[in-house]
Parts: C-alpha cells; sequence; structure tokens
C-alpha cells in the first residue's frame, strides 16, 4: 500500500488571500416564499490555484434588489468592475470587453465570511490576468466576426 498525498480540500480561511480562476458568473434571483423577490446578485464561482482549497460561489448584489435587468450594481461589485476597466485599458488596450471576457481571469482576493461564517464575500487584492483579451490574430474573443449581412 502506498501512502498517498491526498488532502481533502479545505474551505478558505476568514482574511486569507487566495489566487482564484473566475470560473462562471451568473446573473441570480433569490424569491420569497410567497414569490416576492428577496435579492438579485451576480453569483461569481471562483476556483482557487492551490488545489487543497475547495472552489467556492459569492454574490455580488445589486443595489436594487427589485432591478429586473440587473445593471444597478452595488458598490462593492462596481468598483471591482472599475478595476478590471482599468486593468484591461492598461494591459490589453481594451476599453470595451463583454461580460464574458472575465471568465478565465485570474486574481488575487482576500475572503471575508458573513457574521454567522456561511457565506464568502471578497475584496479584489491584485488582477493577474484577463485571457480572454488577449491578442488572437487582431480580434479579442468574444468579439467574432460575423458573417450575416
Amino acid at each position: 500500500m502506498k501512502i498517498g498525498k491526498n488532502v481533502t480540500p479545505r474551505l478558505v480561511n476568514d482574511k486569507e488571500h487566495v489566487e482564484v480562476k473566475l470560473v462562471s458568473l451568473e446573473p441570480h434571483t433569490e424569491t420569497g416564499s410567497f414569490g416576492e423577490v428577496a435579492w438579485r446578485a451576480y453569483i461569481l464561482e471562483l476556483v482557487p490555484n492551490d488545489t487543497t482549497i475547495r472552489p467556492f460561489k459569492t454574490r455580488m448584489y445589486l443595489a436594487d434588489h427589485e432591478d429586473a435587468t440587473f445593471e444597478n450594481i452595488g458598490d462593492k461589485f462596481l468598483a471591482i468592475i472599475q478595476r478590471f476597466n482599468e486593468f484591461a485599458a492598461e494591459k490589453y488596450n481594451r476599453l470595451e470587453y463583454d461580460t464574458d471576457d472575465l471568465i478565465g481571469a485570474t486574481f488575487v482576493v482576500e475572503v471575508t465570511y458573513n457574521k454567522s461564517g456561511t457565506l464568502p464575500y471578497i475584496n479584489l487584492v491584485k488582477i493577474h490576468e484577463m485571457p480572454a483579451l488577449e491578442n488572437h490574430g487582431g480580434q479579442g474573443l468574444g468579439f467574432g466576426v460575423d458573417n450575416h449581412e
């Protein structure tokens, strides 16, 4: 019998800095028991580069929980988006990009938990890269040639 090095992935610790990859970004509406809107948010699924840490999801709430367009985002998420916009402009010379282009981005976050210790929140520390904005033959991903005329 060989003794392996397999370790059960752990939850990320409170106040821990973790390098992650964004694997999904989805709008979500939570409803109450009577069908009323309880809250709306973008759900970010993050996979840590450190495989001993379990992947996790976090919520980025809308400023107005009733906003069905998902355009009225909260200050915390707005600040993160602004940092990504500045990074895209500086590193990739891109002033506009699709939200799908955030998928695959790698960055460092500080994770904090809500009072009950069950829901992780993130603070953006540093952005490493946004691979979808790399130059691929003069066109970024998500901006393919449309032959429909």
